[in-house]
């Protein structure tokens, strides 16, 4: 798993002004599944976090983003700051190449 670094989760409850977000947590991790064995017959990534539950405790949270969504991730990321998407994109491929050299 690899912690995400400048990533948070945020809710807005019924308790909150209807405009505000307050965030619950900046502990969200991303893995892919292949890497982890976690489901095998899938691929795709996870982002995994927690959010504090109303009767107390934390609730833990699953995203699944399956390949057939990375164009949209890609594009939002690329939309958003293109030049810090393709130095991440660039630096992402090169990582992976050396880890299997």
């Amino acid at each position: 798993m690899t912690q995400l670094v400048d990533s948070k989760v945020m809710r807005k409850g019924v308790t909150k002004s209807a405009d505000q977000f307050a965030e619950v947590t900046a502990e969200v991790e991303v893995m892919a599944f292949t890497l982890q064995g976690l489901v095998p017959w899938e691929t795709g990534v996870q982002i995994r976090f927690a959010v504090p539950s109303k009767g107390g405790g934390n609730s833990e949270m699953i995203v699944d983003v399956g390949v057939a969504d990375y164009e949209a991730l890609a594009r939002a990321m690329l939309l958003n700051n293109a030049p810090a998407a393709l130095r991440a994109f660039a630096k992402a491929g090169l990582d992976h190449f050396d880890d299997v050299s």
